[in-house]
């Protein structure tokens, strides 16, 4: 992997970061559609393969390297981790004070999201078309539940929240960020991110990692041997999870605005900025379709 390449990977990443950040907004999205997807899976299987364990318990360093999608990982995650760091507060802030501007850029994103994946999916069945429908309607029960409160969030529910996050995030669908708020955990998250808790850091980031090592291997297979009927599920969770990035809300505090009921824009509580909504909903449909003809042309030039 040369400079560019890695520099590449490294930007995906920190949109992979940045849609992880946003409740409602799927980082696999983003993976899928600028064309690493099935490479990351990939990357991430591979730690949970017994032949990369046993070179690591044999200490044969260069085995490891050689299993391992060494400097793809350090790019994707480098990103990633680099959005968390730069722009959780910003986004915070957005969400707090500018939510519906904010879920107008993302609302277009996942439409375009859906339109994408979509066309990516061939030989639709009926039962396939059956399975995205059950998906869309179990998503909709999901995303329309109250969220928990819990009193004293315990270690071991951070870890457990981390474990079911990591399977949301990795699926182009439905966002980690937003199971999260779901059960009550998000800020409690948030707040480490913001104040440094490294602690709090490791317990979640703990469970994300066995959560990614068991999920990625069963996604992978599925993928393998059932493509169509699996991408039609996430299509599914995508138009399920799609209403709650509608950009009017009721009024709610903070980041939970997202879970409030969805008004029309008459009924929002400021002004409604009907156009400049439009516009970034415009925009972010038309971002993912920038990528993906990005991804396609480069796809392209390298088969040549």
């Amino acid at each position: 992997m040369n400079m560019q390449q890695f520099f590449a990977i490294f930007l995906r990443g920190i949109a992979m970061g940045i849609a992880d950040l946003i409740p409602g907004v799927s980082g696999g999205t983003i993976a899928f559609i600028t064309g690493i997807y099935q490479r990351l899976l990939a990357a991430i299987t591979v730690f949970s393969q017994p032949a990369w364990w046993q070179a690591l318990l044999r200490l044969q360093w260069r085995r490891v390297w050689q299993l391992t999608d060494v400097y793809f990982l350090l790019a994707l995650f480098g990103g990633i981790l680099s959005a968390v760091l730069l722009f959780s507060k910003l986004l915070h802030y957005l969400l707090s004070m500018h939510a519906h501007l904010l879920l107008g850029f993302f609302f277009g994103l996942v439409l375009a999201s859906i339109v994408a994946v979509s066309r990516r999916v061939h030989r639709i069945r009926a039962v396939h078309i059956l399975l995205a429908a059950i998906a869309t309607l179990l998503t909709l029960y999901t995303v329309s539940v109250d969220t928990l409160q819990p009193q004293n969030i315990s270690k071991l529910a951070l870890f457990a929240g981390g474990m079911v996050a990591i399977c949301a995030m990795i699926l182009p669908g439905i966002s980690g960020s937003y199971i999260l708020l779901i059960l009550g955990l998000y800020p409690a998250v948030i707040t480490a991110v913001h104040e440094r808790d490294i602690v709090t850091l490791l317990v979640v980031a703990a469970g994300c990692g066995i959560g990614l090592l068991l999920f990625s291997r069963v996604l992978g297979a599925l993928l393998k041997r059932f493509y169509t009927a699996t991408m039609m599920v996430l299509v599914g969770i995508m138009i399920g999870a799609s209403p709650k990035l509608w950009p009017w809300k009721e009024a709610g505090e903070g980041v939970k605005i997202i879970l409030q009921k969805n008004v029309m824009p008459a009924e929002f509580a400021a002004a409604p900025d009907i156009a400049l909504v439009s516009l970034l909903t415009v925009s972010g449909f038309l971002s993912v379709l920038a990528l993906e003809w990005i991804s396609v042309r480069r796809k392209s030039a390298n088969a040549q």
